[in-house]
């Protein structure tokens, strides 16, 4: 059984709560009228963004060229070669002329043949013959004799006038005019039984020589001066000799 106290109490409370819920409902009602009365607000219109301008299309770098076609590689220019090294000819010199017998003052002819071979660059060996002839005069006889020498020479390379200079070595076979007569063969081979005389020195020649034109080098004349000392055997000591004539190279 409910009891009336309880009952009075639950109508209570339904009765307030019929009473709120009109209330809300009135509220909404006019809010909602309000609202349809007064016209929005505007929005702030936003302007639109200026668009950046265009970047300027780039450049476009120039087209390459075709790529030329293959030709053929020009020779790389070589360093200069060394010059090469120039070998002189060998000679061989014909000459005559005449000289004195220094310390007996008589005069002489004299002629040689002289052959040089190029050992080094301006340095020559020098093989020689020579013949000389010293005629007789009062009190004494006429003299003959044959030398053989060899020495060096100095001389330019391939130049048209050469200067040079020789130091020989020499032997002679010296002997009256009358034995190389009567004995030819003895006195050549250097006997003395007929009265040849074996004498020995040293000579010191200068002089030049120079190309004619127009032979390649081939032909040359000569000019030559020429002290000798003979140190070693019975007989004059110093002689002068002066000669020319000529040279072909080989």
């Amino acid at each position: 059984m409910i009891e009336p106290n309880v009952t009075r109490t639950r109508a209570t409370a339904t009765a307030i709560g019929c009473a709120c819920a009109l209330l809300f409902t009135n509220l909404d009602a006019r809010a909602e009228e309000t609202t349809a009365a007064t016209p929005p607000e505007s929005l702030p219109v936003v302007a639109p963004l200026e668009s950046p301008p265009a970047a300027a299309p780039p450049a476009s770098a120039p087209a390459a060229a075709p790529p030329a076609a293959p030709t053929a590689a020009a020779p790389a220019e070589s360093a200069p070669a060394a010059p090469a090294r120039v070998k002189a000819p060998s000679a061989l010199y014909l000459t005559y002329g005449g000289g004195a017998i220094a310390d007996q003052a008589r005069g002489a002819f004299t002629g040689s043949l002289v052959m040089t071979r190029p050992l080094w660059r301006g340095l020559s060996l020098e093989i020689g013959g020579a013949i000389g002839w010293s005629p007789s005069g009062p009190a004494r006889e006429d003299l003959a004799w044959g030398r053989l020498s060899l020495g060096a020479r100095l001389e330019p390379v391939r130049a048209r006038l050469r200067p040079f200079v020789a130091v020989r070595a020499m032997h002679i076979h010296m002997a009256t005019l009358a034995t190389w007569r009567m004995h030819p063969v003895d006195s050549a081979a250097g006997s003395s039984e007929h009265g040849l005389g074996h004498r020995s020195g040293l000579a010191l020649a200068g002089g030049g020589s120079w190309e004619v034109p127009g032979t390649k080098e081939r032909l040359r004349l000569v000019l030559a001066l020429e002290g000798a000392w003979i140190a070693i055997g019975h007989g004059p000591r110093f002689m002068l000799d002066a000669q020319m004539g000529a040279g072909v190279t080989f």
